[in-house]
């Protein structure tokens, strides 16, 4: 679901009465007289008309008002527009004439359902939480296998996979869809057994269920790039690689260069550290938001925000709570900054303006010791270089050394 407020009685107000009267009339829905009456008139009688419906009906309706809610928005025309251009669609032409996105969306439901949901699909993929996002590059171009068989044996792999290391996914059912975007294959293991409360008519029940998780794996060949939405370790995610890659594309996909990366964030408290870019990449200015820090000792943490350019102006800030010299340590009760570790930092990263800009663009992103969120792409890889030319980015060899 998007993470915009949803309710029927505001998608009915927002869907004009042209596009609602359609739907109304395919899905065989209780007559409205759409001639006669204001927009707000006739949404608060189709919503009057959805109270009333019976309980399977009102559920199928509120279903549809819910994923046209969910692709009404820019992110959803952005997936939605691009899969009726790579199919020539001429329905594009009368779609981008329209200034209402709730429009957009129920016209593309009634007379393109299979694009529709192809959509909801992808948008539903950009609101899952990006923390257990993993993405892998140099990934071979593979055409991938997408045969009803060969979704069976991804299957079959993953619950194999999952009962021996984990105890669920008895049964594993995958699903593939390819689009402008990539290949998308979701997969919807069995998860452990719980109890849903769940209305029956009018009758709340308490329901054993065998909940369905979610694994997403999106493969975009021409970028090299396979994405995985799993919660575990990273050698999990090593394994979805692995599986991935012997089942849909017949490779073994080997080591994974990104993993083992370090980053040596204790670096940003060294009053000699400074942050290096070239006039080329565009940066305008970096500066170490906030750090999360642990004591040496017995591991209090305290999260500190200096707002520093460099490790001497941060070295300075934690002057204000912890001894940055030994007299000051020996002679005070302050802790000795020196044996603080940086657990995680937020930096952002200013660019200079482009032509007709006003302000430059910013990207401000977590750095923890062996993760950095950042994309291979655009101000994404500038960002990845400067963190190597500062000396943040360690490779795996050295950071095991240090």
């Amino acid at each position: 679901m998007s993470s915009r407020s949803y309710s029927p009685k505001k998608v009915l107000r927002e869907v004009s009465k042209e596009f609602l009267s359609r739907y109304w009339s395919e899905r065989d829905l209780p007559p409205i007289d759409f001639d006669d009456h204001t927009e707000s008139e006739i949404a608060n009688a189709a919503f009057e008309i959805f109270q009333s419906l019976d309980h399977l009906v009102r559920l199928e309706i509120d279903h549809d008002l819910q994923d046209i809610h969910q692709l009404a928005c820019e992110e959803g025309m952005s997936a939605t527009i691009p899969e009726l251009l790579d199919t020539h669609d001429d329905i594009v032409d009368t779609l981008l004439e329209m200034d209402n996105f709730y429009d957009v969306a129920t016209s593309v439901l009634l007379d393109r359902p299979k694009i529709f949901r192809l959509a909801l699909h992808f948008v539903g993929l950009s609101s899952l939480n990006k923390r257990y996002w993993r993405k892998r590059r140099g990934v071979p171009a593979i055409e991938p296998r997408m045969s009803p068989k060969d979704l069976e044996r991804l299957g079959a792999t993953l619950s194999q996979y999952l009962q021996l290391n984990e105890g669920r996914g008895r049964h594993c059912h995958v699903e593939a869809y390819k689009s402008a975007q990539g290949y998308s294959f979701a997969a919807y293991p069995e998860d452990y057994g719980r109890t849903s409360l769940e209305y029956e008519q009018n009758s709340l029940v308490r329901r054993k269920v065998r909940p369905a998780s979610d694994i997403d794996f999106l493969y975009q060949p021409e970028k090299g790039a396979l994405d995985i939405y799993a919660k575990g370790a990273r050698k999990k995610i090593s394994d979805l690689q692995e599986i991935f890659g012997r089942s849909i594309l017949g490779v073994d996909l080997g080591y994974d260069p990104s993993v083992g990366k370090i980053y040596a964030l204790d670096r940003l408290k060294d009053p000699d550290f400074s942050f290096v870019f070239g006039h080329n990449s565009f940066i305008e200015a970096v500066e170490i938001k906030s750090v999360f820090v642990k004591d040496r000792d017995d591991g209090r943490a305290s999260m500190l925000f200096p707002n520093a350019v460099s490790g001497a102006e941060g070295w300075s800030y934690m002057g204000k709570y912890f001894a940055i010299t030994e007299e000051e340590a020996a002679q005070t009760e302050k802790y000795p900054a020196w044996f603080l570790d940086i657990q995680k930092a937020t930096i952002q990263v200013r660019f200079r303006p482009l032509a007709g800009q006003r302000r430059g663009h910013s990207t401000t992103f977590p750095l923890t010791k062996n993760d950095c969120k950042l994309d291979y792409e655009g101000r994404d890889a500038i960002i990845r270089q400067m963190l190597v030319d500062s000396g943040l980015e360690l490779p795996p060899a050295e950071g095991i050394a240090a």
